[in-house]
């Protein structure tokens, strides 16, 4: 595209979009449009850029280095006018419908479920859309595809607005019947099995390196998995104290210090600049931030 006047701008939306689905059929049910009106407007993309912009990848499609070089740009492009458009004194609320979201399985409760509540009374319509965070969010957040991540252990890109959110102490929890209850000393966790995160090496090395003479018997992919597993067992469980105090109060377990001095687990949130002064945007965060501000340290 070398002139603007001669752009058509929805055809950026659409690009945008088909970067985000990979997928044509998915892309037109966002667009509201007809499959067949997609793949169209798909067709002029490629002639009014001059590439071939995304191959078939079985029944997706993969983006050309060129698509994938355009996304960010685009991204914040499109983002810019549309703050350039909304009215600066309207309800942020009309300027925003979906928001996504990437946390720990157990930060699904207490103060972040208290910001969920209070973001769908104010707007009953939003539809919210929250996912694991993995290993492949923090790109996502680049790449547009979430808007806000909640997490530990999850690095910020320079472009990337970071909020420090709850610090948590590293609690022991295990059965109400465990041998280790009778004599809780400083070498307790070299002598009975272990259940850890598989990514604590990633996010905690330092955590790690102190374990390094215990046996791990158990490894799950998130926290909450290892909650069922505690009951009746000889396994002890290395928890942050949010999780920790509401696993023993639910499920009979019991909490100890951690006889190994252990980093505390920070929880931070992360946002993209480009939505820093979206107004919906911020409303949205802001919203949903704010039952954490009393656990902030």
């Amino acid at each position: 595209m070398q002139d603007i006047n001669n752009v058509d701008l929805n055809l950026l939306k659409a690009l945008r979009v088909l970067l985000q689905e990979r997928s044509v059929s998915r892309a037109a049910r966002r667009m509201h449009l007809s499959q067949s009106a997609m793949s169209h407007t798909l067709a002029r993309l490629r002639q009014s850029l001059g590439d071939p912009l995304f191959v078939r990848a079985g029944a997706g499609l993969d983006p050309t280095p060129r698509a994938l070089a355009l996304q960010q740009p685009l991204e914040s492009v499109l983002d810019q006018v549309n703050v350039l458009l909304s009215p600066s004194d309207g309800d942020p609320r009309k300027l925003i419908n979906l928001y996504r979201i990437a946390t720990h399985d157990f930060m699904v409760e207490g103060a972040l479920t208290r910001g969920i509540r209070e973001l769908r009374a104010q707007h009953p319509a939003m539809t919210l859309e929250l996912t694991l965070l993995d290993s492949h969010s923090n790109q996502a957040l680049d790449n547009g595809e979430l808007d806000l991540l909640i997490g530990a252990g999850i690095g910020a890109k320079p472009r990337f607005v970071q909020k420090r959110l709850q610090s948590d102490a590293v609690l022991c929890v295990l059965d109400a019947t465990h041998p280790a209850l009778s004599d809780w000393h400083p070498g307790v966790l070299s002598e009975h099995p272990l259940v850890l995160h598989q990514q604590l090496n990633h996010s905690h090395p330092a955590t790690t390196d102190r374990l390094q003479a215990c046996r791990v018997a158990m490894t799950t992919g998130s926290l909450q998995m290892q909650l069922p597993l505690l009951p009746g067992s000889d396994l002890i469980a290395l928890l942050p104290s949010s999780l920790a105090h509401r696993a023993s109060e639910a499920l009979g377990l019991v909490t100890r210090p951690c006889p190994l001095e252990m980093e505390a687990i920070t929880i931070t949130a992360l946002w993209h600049q480009r939505a820093k002064a979206d107004p919906g945007h911020r409303w949205a965060r802001d919203t949903l931030l704010a039952p954490f501000s009393d656990k902030a340290q």
